[in-house]
């Protein structure tokens, strides 16, 4: 059974943050190509949510390495997805919460 997906606002800031950045500094394909990457990883998710790792910290809490540079971090809720965020890979890993 499918189930939804809700982004949480820090989930969100960050997916625009990242777009806007790719965008500025890549270009309309590469942020295309981002943005449909992102679009398949949420399409596995909500058909399949425990396809990716719990992690180490906290056992409700999954993450996807959606490319070289970005983790997504996700909540299995009884009803739904709950994105909790989008962690920049080359940021210092102690800064991740998750």
């Amino acid at each position: 059974m499918k189930k939804p997906i809700e982004w949480s606002p820090r989930a969100r800031n960050e997916f625009l943050s990242i777009v806007s950045y790719l965008h500025d500094e890549w270009g309309e394909k590469v942020t295309r190509n981002y943005i449909q990457r992102i679009e398949e990883v949420l399409e596995a998710i909500s058909t399949r949510p425990k396809m990716y790792p719990a992690t180490g910290k906290r056992n409700n809490v999954r993450r996807c390495v959606v490319g070289k540079q970005t983790s997504l971090y996700y909540r299995i809720q009884k009803d739904k997805i709950q994105l909790a965020t989008l962690f920049d890979t080359r940021q210092d890993p102690k800064k991740s919460k998750l």
